[in-house]
């Protein structure tokens, strides 16, 4: 895994947050594509989402539904977290994003999910 992304309702209101706490996630960028449905997806992510990293970027779908509601079934996500050689350096970014994430004391720094699927649970680095 190379990054992950953090959902909030209004992405301007957590970037105002995010900078008070001393983390500038940068500016925000539109983006939209057609989903499979056909329906048209519309979301506005923060610019940290272009560097991959421990960091999350933020994303809001604004009144277009989650994708999630219309993807296909199967894979549930049991756990996540992240691991990292000094925790207390991601702390603050995390707080400044409130992002509710436990982060782990280990020798490399990884974002770990645990997937749970037909063929039981995996967990990926």
């Amino acid at each position: 895994m190379v990054g992950w992304a953090l959902g909030c309702d209004d992405i301007d209101a957590a970037l105002v947050r995010a900078r008070g706490h001393g983390f500038d996630p940068g500016d925000v960028i539109d983006g939209q594509r057609v989903g499979p449905t056909g329906t048209m997806l519309r979301w506005r992510l923060s610019r940290n989402a272009l560097t991959a990293g421990l960091v999350p970027f933020l994303i809001s779908w604004g009144d277009t539904p989650h994708p999630a509601r219309s993807a296909p079934q199967g894979l549930v996500l049991e756990s996540f977290h992240i691991e990292h050689p000094d925790t207390s350096s991601l702390t603050p970014v995390l707080a400044a994003l409130d992002a509710d994430v436990e982060v782990k004391h280990a020798t490399d720094a990884a974002l770990v999910a645990r997937l749970n699927g037909p063929n039981g649970s995996e967990e990926f680095r």
